[in-house]
């Protein structure tokens, strides 16, 4: 017999719990809001986002994402890779929220630029420019450790 567990979910804008939305698991024994888990929470974001906040994944997040490519080059399967993918999505998730929490403005324009120049993404550069020194001087991601 497995026994239900609801949680609430994030949705792909808002980070923040949704009463509206839940996640059915099955298997587990306790149930528990999203910010009571003890297991990692995990956000997906759209294309769009992804997109957008790219550049400061890539500054916010290197190390990660090097040891990450690293076992990739080697072939290593993702469920063999636990403590580094997990590090990574841990890091993702941090820069991501960060970027919402302190610049959700230029985050914004930068999703506008993406949208109103879907060919020209060259032309949204100077506001990544922007996004990038704000995630520099909030220190998001990694550079929260230096």
């Amino acid at each position: 017999v497995h026994t239900v567990n609801q949680r609430f979910v994030r949705s792909p804008i808002n980070t923040q719990p949704d009463d509206h939305q839940t996640h059915t698991e099955v298997g587990t024994e306790s149930s528990a809001k999203m910010s009571e888990a003890t297991e990692p929470k995990r956000l997906v974001l759209t294309d769009l986002e992804m997109n957008a906040a790219s550049t400061a994944f890539s500054m916010c997040c290197n190390e990660s994402t090097l040891k990450f490519m690293e076992l990739k080059a080697k072939k290593i399967r993702l469920n063999r890779m636990g403590k580094v993918r997990t590090a990574l999505e841990d890091c993702a998730l941090s820069t991501y929220v960060g970027l919402k929490d302190n610049c959700s403005e230029t985050l914004s324009e930068i999703e506008q630029c993406i949208v109103a120049n879907p060919t020209e993404w060259r032309l949204c550069t100077p506001l990544r420019e922007k996004l990038n020194e704000c995630a520099i001087r909030s220190k998001l991601g990694e550079l929260s450790k230096s």
